[in-house]
């Protein structure tokens, strides 16, 4: 009786007989106030029989549980206080609603981390658009925390470096707009005037034929009234919309064309050009406008390459562009009007109109492409046509 195995000090071990007279402990004998019937009725020897809460002999609440000896025919009983029997589970109830509350605490402070580290790039990029939408179209977002957040900045920023490009584009395209309106408003009233006053030295060339100065007076006011015709006629067309009719242009065929036409004045001067085999190469393009700016560019350097010098076209195509590029060993660009040279009335030569290389970019911005210039460090300039693939 007194090896009470896992039983702590506020349980006992009893022998009791099936009418509950005696009771036996391991400290002798102790009369049978009450017990629970349910406990003196049990006749099984396992175990597994359920406890029983009742008042023991010394007032105690207390749990119970019976077994039967039967070669005595007693019931061996253990009991234990109903308090301590249930402390443990007390305790861990404590400890639940403690952890639950550390628990609850913890998410608190991890959410309002959480939120605040969400919600400062926000509060950040708010502050940005606000500024963007009173004006101040330079304003960019720098300095946010986190990887995800810094990543949305870098989009934002260049979503806005695309509009401003976008812009800027539109307002160019605008001014454009207005100038070819105003331009071919003032060829139309200026063609007709002209168109009179080439009639007319004509006519008078003819009566001073014979007059070797006044002749020549009369070439060069000829000269100069084609010249200033021939102005009109690029500014009417720069002027003009255009509406591309993209079809599949063979490079190939397209070079020989421009090549045919351009033999005529390159031969005299004897000046070489060079051509890129081109077999099998196509873009998606305007033919007709995709013609212009490769005879352009190539009048251009025929004409800068001088006498006995050489002009080179090539194309490297890649998976997003094919890049054109029109090359000559002549004296290369001024630099003072490299950065300006695509803008209408821009020349580097004394009898060119500034307007070629303009109608050129205007081509390729229609195409979605890019034009650039630059000097080659041999001698020579370069003219980069880029075109989507």
């Amino acid at each position: 009786l007194g090896q009470r195995g896992e039983l702590d000090f506020a349980s006992r071990m009893m022998l009791v007989e099936p009418d509950g007279d005696r009771l036996f402990t391991s400290t002798g004998v102790e009369p049978v106030k009450e017990f629970s019937t349910d406990l003196l009725s049990n006749t099984s020897s396992h175990s597994d029989s359920p406890a029983s809460r009742y008042v023991n002999s010394l007032g105690q609440d207390v749990l119970g549980v019976s077994l039967n000896v039967p070669s005595f025919g007693w019931l061996l009983v253990a009991e234990v206080d109903h308090s301590e029997a249930f402390s443990w589970l007390r305790t861990l109830r404590i400890r639940a609603l403690i952890t639950g509350a550390l628990t609850f605490l913890l998410v608190i402070v991890l959410a309002r981390r959480g939120a605040g580290r969400l919600s400062r790039p926000l509060a950040e990029l708010a502050a940005v658009s606000r500024k963007i939408a009173g004006g101040d179209h330079g304003e960019r977002v720098t300095g946010l925390e986190g990887t995800e957040a810094r990543e949305v900045g870098r989009g934002f920023n260049r979503m806005m470096d695309e509009l401003a490009e976008s812009h800027r584009r539109l307002t160019h395209a605008a001014a454009l707009a207005a100038v070819g309106q105003l331009s071919s408003s003032i060829v139309h009233e200026m063609r007709n005037p002209l168109s009179s006053v080439k009639l007319n030295l004509q006519a008078l060339r003819q009566r001073v034929a014979d007059d070797e100065p006044y002749a020549e007076l009369s070439d060069i006011a000829l000269d100069q009234a084609g010249r200033l015709e021939r102005m009109l006629e690029d500014l009417l067309g720069y002027g003009k919309p255009l509406e591309l009719k993209i079809d599949r242009v063979d490079l190939a065929s397209l070079a020989d064309s421009v090549m045919d036409e351009l033999r005529a004045v390159s031969e005299p001067r004897n000046v070489t050009v060079l051509k890129q085999d081109l077999g099998g190469m196509k873009l998606n393009a305007d033919p007709e406008q995709l013609h212009r700016i490769l005879a352009n560019l190539m009048a251009n350097a025929n004409q800068a390459a001088g006498d006995g010098g050489e002009d080179t076209l090539s194309v490297a195509a890649t998976d997003t562009a094919t890049n054109i590029k029109v090359s000559d060993n002549g004296p290369g660009i001024d630099a003072g009007i490299l950065d300006r040279l695509f803008l209408p009335f821009v020349s580097s030569r004394d009898e060119g109109t500034g307007l070629g290389l303009a109608y050129v970019k205007k081509i390729v911005d229609l195409h979605g492409g890019t034009v650039s210039a630059e000097n080659l460090p041999e001698g020579g300039a370069c003219f980069t046509v880029s075109l989507p693939a």
